[in-house]
């Protein structure tokens, strides 16, 4: 028979070892599970095939561009000088398993200088 005291040791042990082997062995199979039904609701691949986002203006850029032409129609004052500068989306990876968004994922701020008209 067990004692008080080990019958408190196996409670206060062994009982949240038990506890944090079912925790990190169990969950997998149901949030998998539950991921797959999740995934098929929001039919991601069919709404980012329509989204606004999947425009080429959206693709991913992967590489930094210095200094790149910009085309101007019209005339710019020879006074004028500023920044513009835009943030927007900039999709890391080809393969999403989430909705595009103009929010979600990494962002890219874009900038045009012009300097005394140029």
């Amino acid at each position: 028979m067990l004692s008080v005291l080990g019958t408190i040791l196996l409670i206060a042990v062994g009982l949240p070892l038990l506890l944090l082997l079912l925790l990190f062995l169990m969950p997998r199979p149901l949030l998998a599970f539950l991921d797959g039904r999740v995934t098929r609701a929001l039919d991601i691949e069919n709404f980012n095939r329509q989204s606004p986002y999947s425009n080429p203006g959206f693709a991913p850029v992967h590489h930094e561009v210095d200094h790149g032409e910009v085309r101007v129609e019209g005339t710019i004052p020879a006074d004028f000088s500023g920044i513009y500068l835009r943030n927007g989306t900039n999709t890391q990876f080809s393969e999403l398993n989430s909705r595009m968004h103009m929010f979600n994922g990494a962002g890219m701020v874009h900038q045009v200088q012009v300097k005394d008209g140029v």
